[in-house]
């Protein structure tokens, strides 16, 4: 099992942005396209470039991973409300945790609330993805972004919808805001 956080090679329009510097390894990635996790050959705990995590809870999630090391699990990310999306359209998405359940016709996406398990859709920023599923993913869709969303919704198809653990007791801390900004109402 390796630790991985993917880092994007191309840092432009995002230079300003918050991000976590440490000593895990790196995949650098176009976009947010993961693909490059294939040439790892390895089951993948893998940490967006802006999502930190302590030490002592990243093993707890690793003793989890390895009991059950056949299947993808998930630390909900809490996405913030920012003043811009990336392309720098204005943000309208309200603070919400990144983890959903959709039932096997394609319904509505229903945000998990905490303690709710399993997630269908789910973000990246702290995942847990078996060699099986990074090589399926590409196998069986060598043309599509590998992304939180299309992988999900790959995932979904290869387990008939069983959904994966949610660890809502393992905390993440996403700097998908403005440091500078975030006092500026009280």
């Amino acid at each position: 099992m390796r630790l991985i956080r993917t880092w994007p090679q191309d840092m432009t329009g995002l230079d300003a942005k918050n991000r976590i510097i440490d000593d895990c390894e790196r995949v650098y990635i176009p976009s947010i396209d993961r693909k490059p996790m294939v040439t790892l050959d390895d089951n993948v705990i893998h940490l967006d470039w802006d999502v930190a995590v302590s030490r002592d809870d990243l093993r707890e999630f690793a003793r989890r991973c390895a009991a059950d090391p056949e299947r993808v699990r998930v630390v909900p990310t809490l996405a913030h409300q920012t003043q811009r999306t990336r392309t720098g359209q204005p943000q309208t998405t309200p603070t919400h945790w990144m983890v959903w359940r959709q039932d096997y016709h394609g319904g509505p996406r229903i945000e998990l609330k905490p303690g709710e398990s399993p997630a269908h859709i789910f973000s990246f920023g702290l995942v847990y993805l078996p060699k099986w599923t990074i090589q399926g993913f590409i196998r069986d869709m060598p043309d599509t972004n590998l992304d939180d969303t299309q992988f999900a919704n790959w995932h979904n198809r290869q387990t008939a919808y069983q959904g994966c653990p949610v660890d809502w007791d393992i905390p993440t801390v996403h700097l998908n805001y403005s440091m500078r900004l975030a006092l500026t109402d009280l």
